[in-house]
């Protein structure tokens, strides 16, 4: 451990801190039982690692955002417990074989890197529970995740993708969607195949109008429909009894559905910039969720 601390020390030119708790920090390293569980060494311009990262043969997280990193040491690649790698907005062409060799990964995030195509051992990775393939440049959601059945967290945001495969309904586990920021203009109704969901991330989109697909998303809790130029939002959304974040600012809507007053449970309403006609249940709805603390933005009511 010392080894590390001293050589990253050294390309620093500061110390790596002890962090009992990251919370928002993006720096230092954290243990549990004396051993280094995580390092985070976000924004730091690094344009290496040092080899001595391998002594850490009990590492589960390394955060390696935002530097310069086109490769990593072959040391790192047989950490036998490594679960999750972050390498955000680095210089990162290809994701080397060694990596595949990472047995324990779960999660892998290589968001804003300059991927010239996705490696054939990734292809095969479908024991991987998290994948964040944000800022890419991807014209569409990769066909081999389709195997990809351990999927908990599936993060697209801000690629080119225009629509969203039928097959995605058979990610039965799947509880992270986030697709915001694409091309699309419709959603297949296969999508409430997914049973697990608990947030989706549909905002700034080309999405007229959603299709009736929620009835089966009894697990969802926080939705994002923002900036879509929505017409109108599908009864089923009532459907959706646990639902407690609905953001849907930036739209065309004029009214919502009478099966909305069964949403209970919203914390937050986001409606800002449609000009809603509510019914007299909607707006004792309404009064009854701000009574109870919510937080509700409606837009200019007609």
């Amino acid at each position: 451990m010392n080894e590390f601390l001293r050589d990253i020390g050294d390309l620093l030119g500061e110390e790596l801190p002890l962090v009992e708790r990251f919370d928002y920090r993006h720096f230092g390293y954290a243990r549990e039982g004396g051993d280094v569980v995580e390092i985070r060494l976000n924004n730091k311009k690094l344009e290496a690692l040092p080899p001595s990262v391998g002594n850490f043969t009990r590492l589960r997280r390394l955060d390696l955002n935002r530097n310069c990193l086109s490769s990593l040491p072959a040391e790192l690649y047989a950490l036998p417990r490594l679960e999750a790698l972050s390498l955000i907005d680095n210089r990162f062409t290809d994701l080397s074989e060694s990596m595949n060799g990472l047995n324990s990964l779960k999660s892998l995030n290589v968001s804003g890197n300059p991927l010239a195509e996705f490696p054939a051992w990734l292809r095969e990775r479908t024991d991987l529970e998290e994948l964040i393939l944000a800022r890419l440049g991807l014209r569409e959601i990769p066909p081999w995740l389709r195997g990809f059945e351990n999927l908990k967290v599936l993060a697209l945001f801000h690629n080119d993708i225009a629509e969203i495969p039928e097959w995605i309904g058979e990610l039965k586990r799947l509880e992270i969607l986030t697709l915001g920021g694409n091309r699309l203009s419709s959603l297949p109704a296969e999508l409430g195949h997914l049973s697990a969901l608990s947030e989706l991330s549909l905002y700034g989109n080309r999405l007229k109008k959603l299709g009736d697909v929620f009835a089966g998303m009894l697990s969802l809790r926080e939705l994002a429909l923002s900036d879509n130029g929505l017409e109108s939002l599908p009864p089923s959304l009532g459907s959706c009894a646990g639902l407690e974040y609905l953001i849907a600012k930036g739209n065309a809507l004029t009214r919502v559905p009478e099966t909305f007053t069964a949403l209970r449970n919203l914390k937050t309403l986001h409606l800002e910039g449609s000009i809603i006609r509510w019914t007299a249940a909607q707006e004792r709805w309404l009064a009854d969720l701000r009574a109870g603390g919510s937080l509700i933005k409606e837009g200019v009511t007609e």
